[in-house]
């Protein structure tokens, strides 16, 4: 049966999603949320497809990003730059610093530079070999850069490449040559200049390289730069990642970027990359954790070993390191740390742009088919293992994927620490089906990845892991905390379970979900709009059209159903047992819910709760009705608070959108960095309390640290 061209049950489907986000709808920000989740229905409706297995999910990812925004969006810087020989009539040169021109005043070579611009050069090269100056060097590096760029305009890429590594060399000769070591000073304004000469001139030799297959780590290429001077140029990828995993690198500054509020950097030497791995198929190993075409930050750093006697041609070997800077932000240099410039935001932004993650429809597809989830669910990693990094893992809530973490983790990782002492891991699960079975594929995902990792358990870090779950995924890590004992068991049962009938695999299956015991490598939990006492909008009306549109995975429902058939007399509370959905599992009267609140948590772990109450915001408030109860629009306060924890914080957002608010980030930050005080990591919190000056004026520190300085010693 169709209604007006959409079939009833795809008009059910719609039905559902408006009331269970019935409660989000108290301000207009949530009606923004509900919008795209509407479109995605009615487009499935009006397209008359069922998205059955992942083709269909991404093809229909394409379609409704016609119709909804985006929640992340890289697209081509917006600059038009043509390349070619015809450019030759109206490109100009760019005019020298006045730093330059008084060089080249002082030495009478204005008019000849203005003439004769790349013999002009040359000419100062060859006076610069024998007795060199900063003066001449920084020229060098300079008018050659100027040179490479009007180059690269008229469509001459060859040229402009031998002179951009000319002006590389030399930029890296007035940092770095021992020779100019008495007259460097760090403090005259030419030194920046000259630092952002080496950038741009590495960058502008990128542009020309990443389309070109010599950009090929691991290879050794040699180029004339000039008559006299010859280079030996090598890539390499230092660190954890290895070459042949990457299937290419584009440059951050081609693109923009909008959805994200904040963009970390760090200023230093080098140009910032993204890193594109390669797709694999393999489902063995560390590649199971990878997700697929994942693009990291990777930094591009030239070092120039300079020939130690003179040669004719002159032989310079330029080293292209690329390095990963989420594993340093440093790099030796002539025995002196140099900070690498890096952009940790744009990377992550750039992958998730795949039209599959930045819509609505990945979420959406994961509630509605069990197939489809069946084919996504399990541990993400976004950086390679590493035994001595403390693993956090991200939990998302119903009606959600890991892409709801974007916020947090960008904010989080861009502190210096958390960096440093942090790796981050991502949870999916089918969030339409009751939480309890989300939890145990959780602890098992959680045993399998530690003996794929671990398996000899070595690494400390592992023994000191930290669940940061929002909604119901915040149920789903606190389950990680508790021994069960017989108390699940005895809601359905008072007979022992080894007493049940039914066939062996299914009923070890069953008692997984029943009896288990807290996960020993669980040290801090963090549960954010939890409903740890269930919620009200899990009510008559969104259980039955739950149970309409969710559904189990095949196996798993034919379990339950033989299970219960041949154990009827044995069983209570078989209503509670094959509940069908998530939306079932988190009801008030849900007995799993009312056992779960009551039991005690493992001794050693310690609980932090943030709950939202956005009813001050509410246009209900001005009914002043006894039903309106405080809290996030979906939780109520009540049920989102929990005894025995070592901390607890409100925040006056809706629930959609608690674990993106300033201050829930703000205390995940400050529970990650208490854990490594009280493990002895670092001395003490980093708050930077004597500095009353912007980021940018201080050495070393970084626009991520900015979020550490007190309130009050904020400056305007």
């Amino acid at each position: 049966m169709r209604l007006g061209g959409i079939s009833l049950h795809l008009a059910t489907r719609l039905a559902v999603l408006i009331a269970i986000h019935m409660g989000h709808i108290f301000s207009l920000r949530s009606v923004r949320l509900l919008a795209p989740a509407c479109v995605l229905t009615l487009g499935i409706g009006l397209v008359g497809c069922q998205l059955d297995d992942m083709h269909d999910a991404r093809k229909f990812a394409d379609v409704i990003l016609l119709t909804s925004n985006s929640q992340v969006e890289v697209k081509p810087a917006k600059k038009f730059e043509y390349r070619g020989p015809i450019n030759r009539f109206w490109a100009k040169r760019e005019n020298p610093s006045e730093r330059t021109l008084l060089f080249l005043r002082r030495n009478n070579l204005e008019e000849e530079y203005e003439s004769s611009p790349a013999e002009t050069v040359t000419y100062i090269q060859e006076n610069c070999r024998r007795n060199p100056t900063m003066a001449q060097v920084h020229a060098i590096a300079e008018l050659s850069e100027i040179e490479a760029n009007w180059l690269s305009q008229v469509g001459q890429q060859k040229e402009a490449v031998q002179l951009y590594l000319t002006s590389i060399i030399h930029a890296y000769q007035f940092l770095f040559a021992p020779q100019l070591d008495l007259k460097r000073n760090a403090y005259d304004p030419q030194f920046r200049q000259i630092c952002d000469t080496y950038n741009r001139s590495l960058e502008g030799m990128l542009k020309i390289m990443c389309p070109d297959s010599r950009f090929q780590p691991e290879h050794v290429y040699e180029i004339l730069a000039s008559d006299d001077l010859r280079v030996e140029f090598e890539m390499q990828i230092e660190g954890r990642w290895r070459a042949e995993e990457f299937e290419r690198f584009e440059l951050v500054s081609d693109f923009e970027m909008d959805g994200l509020e904040n963009s970390y950097k760090t200023f230093g030497l080098g140009v910032p990359l993204i890193a594109v791995r390669k797709k694999t198929d393999s489902t063995t190993g560390f590649e199971q954790y990878y997700p697929p075409s994942l693009a990291m930050p990777m930094t591009a750093f030239c070092e120039v070993h300079v020939p130690e006697a003179e040669s004719s041609p002159s032989t310079y070997r330029v080293k292209m390191r690329l390095i990963d800077p989420l594993e340093t932000s440093m790099v030796s240099v002539e025995g002196r740390n140099i900070p690498l410039e890096s952009e940790y935001t744009l990377p992550l932004a750039y992958y998730l742009s795949d039209p599959l993650l930045n819509s609505h429809v990945l979420s959406a597809a994961t509630l509605l088919s069990a197939d489809i989830a069946d084919e996504l669910y399990g541990m993400y990693m976004i950086e390679p293992y590493d035994p001595e990094k403390i693993p956090v893992v991200m939990v998302h809530g119903f009606w959600s994927s890991p892409v709801t973490w974007l916020p947090m983790f960008n904010d989080l990782r861009a502190n210096p620490e958390i960096r440093k002492q942090y790796q981050f891991w991502f949870y999916m699960y089918p969030t339409g089906q009751p939480f309890w079975i989300s939890a145990q594929q959780l602890r098992d995902d959680l045993v399998k990845l530690r003996q794929t990792v671990d398996p000899l358990s070595q690494s400390e870090s592992m023994e000191q892991m930290v669940l940061v779950g929002h909604s119901m995924g915040g149920l789903l890590s606190r389950m990680q905390t508790i021994d069960s004992g017989n108390q699940f068991w005895n809601i359905f049962s008072e007979e022992p379970f080894e007493q049940m009938r039914g066939d062996w695999g299914e009923l070890s299956d069953i008692k997984n979900l029943f009896f288990f015991e807290d996960n020993q490598s669980i040290a801090r939990v963090i549960t954010i709009a939890s409903p740890h006492h269930g919620t009200h909008y899990a009510n008559s009306l969104t259980r039955w059209l739950g149970q309409k549109l969710f559904s189990l995975p095949q196996l798993l429902e034919s379990q339950f159903s033989d299970f219960v058939d041949m154990n009827r007399e044995q069983l209570r509370n078989i209503k509670t047992l094959t509940i069908p959905t998530s939306v079932d599992s988190l009801a008030p009267d849900s007995l799993f819910i009312q056992k779960m609140a009551g039991m005690a948590q493992a001794n050693r772990v310690m609980f932090h709760n943030i709950y939202g109450d956005n009813s001050e915001n509410s246009w209900l408030r001005f009914f002043n009705a006894d039903w309106i109860r405080p809290g996030d629009g979906v939780v109520a306060v009540e049920s989102a608070k929990v005894n025995h924890v070592a901390s607890e914080v409100g925040v006056t957002e809706e629930h959609a959108e608690v674990h993106r608010h300033p201050k829930a980030i703000v205390e995940v930050r400050r529970i990650l960095l208490d854990h490594l005080k009280n493990l002895g990591r670092i001395e003490q919190n980093p708050t930077f309390d004597s500095l009353v000056v912007p980021a940018g004026f201080v050495p070393g520190l970084s626009e991520g640290d900015i979020g550490n300085l007190p309130e009050k010693k904020r400056c305007p």
